[in-house]
């Protein structure tokens, strides 16, 4: 159909590509099995090292592979060759945070938000702090989030104090400044 085709264009899925004998086994052919053991931290589950692909890698780090003519990502190829096809609405993440792994056991089909959020970029950061620069805790009733940005957060105890040395006339206390 039109929407599995226009799928497959946009994310290179391999849900319309027929997989050949040549195309699996030059897979296996960049696979390198005796790839680094991943940190402790890193890893929700398994004990195995990382599936190394040793060719070609993309500006991020993750393998690429031609199958059937399309180039897909080689840790979505393995995921699929070896467990079952990607869930509709559903990327893999890497559990050992090698992006060159292609381990079926150290990926993992979630939502992109989950994606994200396990990362380690600002928004992963971000949703992780527990504590305001100040030092107020998040909770519910001390998080206030505006309307221009609701996925910003900021904490009502120094909203208020600012609120109140303004309306005193005083400056209001500069907030402390963190890299992110």
């Amino acid at each position: 159909c039109k929407t599995c085709y226009t799928r497959h264009r946009r994310r290179g899925d391999l849900a319309l590509v027929r997989i050949v004998g040549n195309d699996v086994a030059r897979f296996w052919s960049h696979v390198n099995q005796n790839g680094e053991w991943p940190a402790a931290a890193t890893m929700a589950s398994g004990g195995d090292r990382c599936w190394v692909w040793t060719s070609t890698r993309d500006r991020t780090g993750y393998g690429r592979l031609k199958v059937a003519g399309k180039n897909v990502a080689a840790h979505r190829f393995s995921y699929e060759l070896l467990i079952a096809p990607i869930p509709e609405g559903l990327e893999i993440d890497h559990l050992c945070r090698n992006r060159a792994c292609v381990n079926p056991q150290h990926l993992e089909p979630v939502t992109g938000t989950v994606n994200i959020l396990r990362g380690v970029g600002f928004s992963a950061l971000n949703a992780r702090k527990t504590h305001c620069p100040q030092g107020h805790e998040y909770t519910e009733e001390n998080t206030y989030s505006r309307a221009r940005n609701p996925n910003g957060r900021e904490c009502r105890r120094c909203i208020n104090a600012r609120d109140a040395a303004v309306s005193l006339g005083l400056r209001p206390p500069a907030p402390l400044r963190t890299h992110c």
